[in-house]
């Protein structure tokens, strides 16, 4: 385009043909784009809704959880305090060394019968907490992924007035 102040008839045809131009260049953003778009978002929403049915299944789940390591935790609590008694008892009454020997014994197996069965729950804990912080952060990267596009759609919406 010339750069002169005073436009001329030239000059002013010329940008004319140049706008006509653009306006024959057509729409760039078709229905066929926006079609596509629609597609994303939506499938972008449902994502968003699955995630968070699965994360309220696994917070549902890891309240139980999390009530059984409770019980399991007063269960070997109160496993090793019956441990600690009987040994305090065995000393005052000055039983048999065999007997004491024997009461230990006996009480040692529930404790480590009691670790046996809490090790599981623990370790289910463990991976239900990894399972949620992976929905937690797929959650996240997908709402900040509806929000682009938000800002996409505003963007095309602007350009098209």
């Amino acid at each position: 385009m010339p750069a002169e102040d005073d436009p001329t008839q030239v000059n002013c045809e010329v940008v004319l043909q140049e706008l006509k131009g653009f306006a024959k260049a057509a729409d760039p953003f078709l229905d066929d784009f926006n079609e596509q778009f629609k597609k994303v978002h939506e499938s972008h929403l449902v994502m968003q809704k699955k995630l968070e049915l699965k994360k309220m299944k696994l917070d549902n789940k890891l309240g139980g959880v999390r009530g059984w390591l409770k019980v399991s935790n007063v269960i070997l609590a109160a496993n090793c305090t019956s441990v600690i008694l009987c040994g305090l008892v065995s000393d005052v009454v000055a039983a048999a060394p065999e007997v004491a020997a024997d009461l230990a014994a006996e009480t040692t197996k529930h404790i480590a019968t009691t670790g046996t069965w809490l090790r599981p729950f623990c370790s289910r804990y463990l991976r239900m907490k990894a399972k949620k912080q992976i929905v937690e952060d797929a959650f996240r990267g997908n709402y900040v992924a509806i929000q682009d596009l938000n800002n996409i759609k505003a963007s095309v919406d602007r350009l098209e007035v």
